[in-house]
């Protein structure tokens, strides 16, 4: 991983898995799919601290972020926050798996405005 991985021109995935852990876990298998399908992409994983234990052990994911609603992330300022931060990072596309609309504005919102980075592909994946 390169030290300022904005910085690289490789293609850029975030996923988002921010509730329990089993979903977690199931989770855990578009990691290698997108291995497989991009082998030099960028993968970064945003979760819950409780489940960033167990996603370190998986192997392909590139950066694994903390989400933390209780604490530095709570409440529109802490969005805003988590959008900064995932605003320094590129992603050229965000896979939310457990839609939450705080979480889907906060790649939106974290897109540079340059126009060939203009719309930040969102897919979601809706519970059972």
């Amino acid at each position: 991983m390169s030290t300022n991985p904005s910085s690289d021109s490789r293609k850029r995935f975030l996923l988002i898995r921010t509730d329990r852990i089993g979903d977690t876990i199931l989770t855990l298998p578009a990691v290698t799919a997108l291995r497989k399908h991009y082998p030099d992409s960028f993968i970064v994983f945003l979760a819950q601290p409780y489940t960033v234990p167990l996603i370190e052990q998986y192997a392909g994911i590139d950066l694994l972020l903390s989400y933390e609603p209780q604490g530095r992330h709570k409440g529109w300022k802490g969005l805003l926050k988590l959008s900064r931060e995932l605003q320094e990072l590129n992603f050229d596309t965000a896979l939310l798996f457990y839609p939450r609309l705080e979480l889907a504005l906060c790649p939106r919102q974290s897109k540079n405005s340059s126009p060939d980075r203009y719309r930040l592909p969102l897919v979601f994946f809706p519970p059972d």
